[in-house]
Parts: C-alpha cells; structure tokens; sequence
C-alpha cells in the first residue's frame, strides 16, 4: 500500500492545522450554499431562531436568550453552534476571544423550505390536496379558530 508524500498531509508540516483525529482541517468556504433544514436538528433549529432574530450573536447570548424555555449549559450551546458551523448553516467571525454567530439560511428560505417539504411528503407536492386539507378543517365544527383564519388567509 502506498502512501502520499504530498507535504500538506505529512505531520510534520507546521502549517497544516489538523482536527482531533489527526487529520487536516476542510477550510469551510463562504460562498457554499446553506444547509437545508432537514439537516439540521429540533435544537440547531431554535438556536437558528435566535439568531434570526439576533444576529451576530455569541455562544452566551445565545444561551441567554434559550434560558426561560430551554436551559442548556454554556458547553452545549457551544457545541450545538459549532455543528451548526461545521454544516455551514452559520458563519462566524473571532473578536477577540469570542466567537459571533450569524445564520448563514434566512429564515424565509427555511420557510419557504419547510412549506415545501410538508407539501412534498403529506401532500404529494400537490398545492390543490393542501386546499383541500385546509377546507377540510375550516368547516363548521371545527376545533381550531386559528386553522380556520390561516386556512382562509391562505385561500
């Protein structure tokens, strides 16, 4: 078995910088395009919220802003925001000691994304079924006030 020689894989060159396994870091690109939410978890997702509606934000603030529904460690949000980074679903930039987190998914995008995956899976991608669906829960006896108004709204 042969091995490579290129000088960027040998541990002995200084300049890469390597993970914990020992292997050279990917240099994560700014242009990528953002991860779909399907890849991202129920609680990246709420740490996507509060970004959205505080960007740039640090691990702490966004810790913060978790703690009346959600109390996490300071670590865990830590980890969470760096998966988030390593998915590309974030950017962050280093002031001085601290790392910024700003969403690189909008939240329309995400939206527009989850209305799309609904649509796909429950509806067969077909926008007459979801009318229909709608309708449905919007007659007399039904249970939900606010079905009704989002069911009218969107008809």
């Amino acid at each position: 078995m042969e091995y490579s020689q290129n000088p960027a894989e040998t541990s002995t060159n200084p300049r890469v910088k390597k993970s914990r396994s020992g292997r050279p870091k990917k240099k994560i690109s700014e242009d990528e395009t953002p991860p779909s939410i399907a890849d991202l978890s129920r609680l990246e997702l709420i740490c996507l919220d509060v970004l959205w509606e505080k960007p740039k934000a640090t691990v702490r603030e966004v810790r913060e802003a978790l703690l009346s529904a959600r109390p996490l460690a300071y670590t865990t949000v830590m980890t969470i925001l760096d998966r988030m980074y390593a998915k590309k679903a974030v950017r962050r930039t280093k002031q001085g000691k601290t790392f910024h987190y700003e969403p690189v998914l909008e939240r329309q995008e995400a939206c527009e994304q989850a209305l799309r995956s609904v649509l796909d899976f429950y509806f067969s991608g077909s926008v007459e079924r979801l009318q229909n669906y709608l309708r449905q829960l919007s007659t007399p006896g039904s249970s939900s006030d606010a079905w009704n108004e989002i069911s009218e709204d969107l008809l």
